[in-house]
């Protein structure tokens, strides 16, 4: 069966032959002029959903961050003054921090029972009813009257949310080709850095209110959180599709271009039968380690923002209505540096490795001096805080490589993918421990932690990069340059000859 072009056109006609597991081959014949448009109605479609719904579960996850201003601490014991040198308060942490890593043990707990099933269940019924679950937890936030009871609730939001991140990760690669998963991947990742600037504006707001939660304004922020994040689970179940041919807003050869288009990937298709001896290959896999350590190791500053910036700031001499202000900022330098290297590494060739070394020195810097800087310069302070949310364009990086560096999607969805992401939650535990190692309101175990990572990050991003070109190399000299002859078929990276690995 061939499937024609629906006008006539002067420009070069391409035509490939679709191979569809369970379904009948197919030819379609397309223009470039093709390629590009389906790739426009696939951004039209889908990124929005895929970026509210990472920044609602950003803001979901992150807003006691906010709220630790607004009487959190107190109302639950999360702060502990334990002395005071030269009237300056010295304080412990410690549960506020435990509150924040256990979101992340409840992530690691439920990832892998996750990826099964989005692996055995269609993906956005997955992801809708995640959603909805976590919007449940989030309003049930306001009537932890405990430390204990804000713990149990952090742990099952960390669950709830534990399917969004590595699903979309794998959901990129179903749609887009190698050369787009980067700038798409930074895409929903990086509206993150939106959350950050827009969710401490309303906060801000409720923060005002005079109500029956008296003092207690962070009640209100909880309750609005998770009444968004409930009405747009129904948005999600209606508008995203499971894979292209469930998109009732393609037509059938349009249905057809978007293969073809991933014809360019040489990655295979969605398979859901479970293959052991690929999972065998994941962990022998250089990409399986290198990349949860990237997205782990960068994730340990991640506490230095997304947990800890608004304390951070406000220790610096702020009110809490100028400090939540103050990490506005941080979300603008997030903004700009995720764009600018997405860009960048969709614009140029073999430099998204060099991207990653680049992206962690700033954060190097922002954690010396916030380690080194004196406490008398609070400007000093607070800018070597804005430096350390470039570390989000560098996770981000390390995310794409998870996206477009492994082949065979199956066994990105019930291994290494996973991997990559409880790689992401043990940095994230363990940044909360490292700021509590020390006393606030210096937090020096904290960013000692961030600058030897930081240098491990810049290393293994040599290492990796001049690896993964010697294998490029040797590909190439052994297969010669490479087709797409098994652009569809279900193999992995080591099993396909005309598999090249993005640097």
């Amino acid at each position: 069966m061939t499937v024609e072009p629906a006008t006539e056109k002067t420009e070069a006609l391409h035509c490939e032959e679709i191979k569809v597991p369970g379904k009948e081959s197919a030819e379609v014949v397309y223009t470039d002029d093709d390629f590009h448009r389906v790739g426009r109605k696939l951004d039209f479609w889908l990124m929005p959903v895929l970026m509210i719904s990472y920044g609602l579960q950003y803001w979901d996850k992150t807003l006691m961050g906010q709220a630790v201003l607004f009487n959190l601490a107190k109302d639950l014991d999360l702060v502990v003054v334990i002395g005071h040198v030269n009237g300056v308060a010295i304080t412990s942490n410690k549960r506020y921090a435990n509150c924040s890593w256990v979101f992340y043990v409840g992530y690691i707990v439920a990832t892998y029972p996750m990826a099964l099933l989005t692996q055995r269940f269609p993906t956005a019924k997955v992801v809708a009813g995640s959603i909805f679950a976590w919007s449940i937890v989030i309003l049930c936030t306001p009537a932890c009257n405990t430390y204990g009871a804000l713990m149990v609730n952090r742990f099952f939001l960390g669950a709830a949310e534990s399917c969004i991140a590595p699903t979309f990760t794998v959901y990129v690669t179903f749609w887009w080709t190698r050369r787009e998963q980067a700038l798409r991947s930074g895409l929903w990742y990086g509206v993150v850095s939106v959350s950050m600037m827009i969710t401490p504006l309303i906060s801000w707001g409720l923060g005002h209110i005079q109500g029956g939660f008296g003092a207690s304004t962070w009640k209100y922020m909880y309750l609005v959180a998770g009444s968004v994040s409930m009405l747009w689970s129904f948005v999600v179940l209606w508008v995203l599709p499971d894979d292209p041919h469930r998109a009732k807003w393609l037509n059938d050869r349009d249905r057809l271009i978007v293969l073809a288009r991933l014809k360019e990937n040489n990655a295979g298709v969605v398979e859901r039968r479970f293959k052991k001896e690929q999972v065998w290959e994941a962990l022998k896999d250089f990409n399986t380690w290198s990349n949860a350590f990237f997205v782990g190791a960068t994730g340990i500053p991640n506490t230095a923002f997304a947990t800890f910036a608004s304390i951070i700031i406000a220790d610096l001499g702020y009110t809490k209505f100028q400090a939540l202000l103050l990490t506005i900022p941080i979300g603008a330098v997030a903004f700009v540096t995720i764009l600018s290297s997405s860009w960048a590494t969709r614009k140029f060739d073999g430099c998204r490795y060099y991207a990653m070394i680049i992206l962690t020195i700033p954060p190097l810097i922002g954690s010396l001096i916030c380690w080194l800087g004196p406490r008398s310069k609070p400007h000093l302070l607070y800018g070597g805080v804005l430096l350390m949310p470039c570390q989000i364009a560098a996770n981000a990086m390390g995310v794409a490589f998870a996206s477009s560096n492994w082949l065979d999607i199956q066994r990105r969805q019930q291994f290494q993918e996973p991997v990559t992401f409880i790689g992401y939650c043990l940095g994230n535990i363990v940044g909360p421990l490292c700021f509590t190692s020390t006393p606030g309101p210096d937090f020096a175990g904290g960013f000692i932690s961030c600058v030897v990572v930081m240098i491990c990050v810049i290393l293994l991003a040599i290492f990796g990069r001049w690896h993964l070109g010697r294998e490029n190399k040797r590909r190439d000299e052994k297969y010669g340059s490479p087709s797409r002859e098994h652009a569809l078929d279900d193999l992995t990276d080591l099993e396909n000859k005309d598999f090249r690995y993005m640097l």
